[in-house]
């Protein structure tokens, strides 16, 4: 059984436009489901093929490396599609990865929607190379560097006020909060 203190980062990416090149993706990290004790950010091309890169470069160089326990993402892709190699991220990071989605992925439409991106046979590779998706309540979750049931434990303390993750939660707060006020201010 896991404290309730373990600290967790989770990751969410903010919104764009079609003009927009690039995105920001913001990481909070959290001690179980309750303290907010960082919050960290970096900008991947959207549609690109930097997001594992700079989570990994994020994660690496942060103050609270070696206290988190796991590395939540909001789905397996950010910015449209670029899509997180779960397996090169928990390689380099040396940390579990649990990617979580409220629904189910229909790997049939995500196939074809990655038709009308750049290197999407390399897209669907990660994808697929992903693992099996497990069911949590209400929630769907794949995960590398753990056990399912790990995974599952990291889930049960990360959970409070929604269906996922708190600190994915509050890392999509912080993302839509910024990508919007920046939305605003762009000419």
């Amino acid at each position: 059984m896991l404290k309730s203190e373990v600290r967790f980062v989770g990751f969410d990416d903010g919104s764009f436009r079609k003009r927009d090149t690039s995105v920001i993706v913001v990481g909070a990290v959290l001690r179980g489901s309750s303290v907010l004790e960082g919050v960290l950010s970096t900008y991947i091309q959207i549609d690109g093929d930097d997001a594992t890169t700079n989570l990994t470069t994020l994660i690496n160089h942060s103050k609270h490396r070696g206290q988190l326990r796991c590395i939540f993402l909001d789905g397996i892709a950010f910015g449209g599609f670029n899509v997180v190699d779960i397996n090169a991220l928990n390689k380099n990071t040396g940390l579990p990865v649990v990617v979580v989605s409220r629904k189910k992925p229909n790997m049939r439409l995500i196939k074809r929607a990655l038709k009308n991106v750049p290197n999407h046979d390399h897209k669907w590779k990660l994808i697929k190379s992903s693992g099996p998706v497990y069911k949590f309540r209400n929630i769907y979750f794949q995960h590398i560097g753990c056990t399912k049931d790990e995974a599952r434990d990291f889930l049960s303390v990360s959970l409070d006020r929604s269906s996922l993750p708190e600190c994915i939660r509050v890392a999509h707060l912080i993302a839509t909060g910024v990508s919007r006020g920046e939305s605003t201010a762009r000419p």
